[in-house]
């Protein structure tokens, strides 16, 4: 009897932890995201105007891991060891918020460290990107959110370049051509904040 009752017990277990993982953890309030997060660094950003607390979402080769900042005169920074948030997986991810836009990162590779922008969340879906050109062998590019980092396989140096460009808007400004105000003698031409036949001149 006793075997059958811990057998159960075990299957009960093993088909609870796969649903226990499959839970989503969010993180409220956060707003930007590292673009590249893999290994060793940290940032630093301007908390939002009346956040009393920023929060952060770290998730690296299936664990999640969430915490708190308190801002100092209004700035939030921290060392990914520090909040034991050093990932050596290719599948990091890393959330802070709410920030204003500005905050930095960096991360430490061997030799050398990049530094890259915080992205807000915002632009991440944006249309508008390119991605580096290849530089051969000699420099290896490894994707990020928004961005790509790159190293010299030679020397070690490492950058982190941006791969969303700006949106411009495409539509063209309305244009409010000169008419004329009244009828017969009293007719007058619009005189100011008006363009004389197409623009041109």
């Amino acid at each position: 009897m006793k075997k059958y009752l811990i057998g159960a017990l075990f299957c009960a277990l093993v088909t609870i932890v796969p649903l226990a993982a499959q839970t989503s953890v969010s993180c409220d309030g956060c707003t930007h995201v590292v673009s590249y997060y893999k290994g060793d660094g940290g940032l630093i950003a301007t908390a939002a105007e009346g956040a009393e607390m920023v929060n952060w979402l770290a998730s690296c080769g299936g664990v999640t891991r969430t915490g708190m900042l308190t801002p100092n005169d209004g700035t939030v920074s921290t060392l990914f060891a520090d909040i034991d948030a050093v990932c050596e997986a290719d599948d990091g991810k890393f959330e802070i918020g709410p920030v204003m836009d500005g905050g930095w990162y960096w991360i430490t590779d061997a030799d050398n460290s990049a530094v890259g922008g915080l992205v807000d969340m915002d632009i991440l879906e944006n249309d508008h990107t390119a991605e580096p050109t290849g530089a051969g062998a000699g420099v290896t590019m490894m994707k990020g959110t928004g961005a790509t980092f790159l190293k010299e396989t030679s020397t070690g140096r490492v950058g982190i370049l941006p791969t969303i460009l700006p949106v411009m808007d495409m539509e063209p400004a309305a244009v409010n051509t000169c008419s004329f105000t009244g009828t017969g003698t009293t007719a007058a031409a619009e005189t100011s904040n008006c363009m004389l036949g197409n623009g041109g001149s």
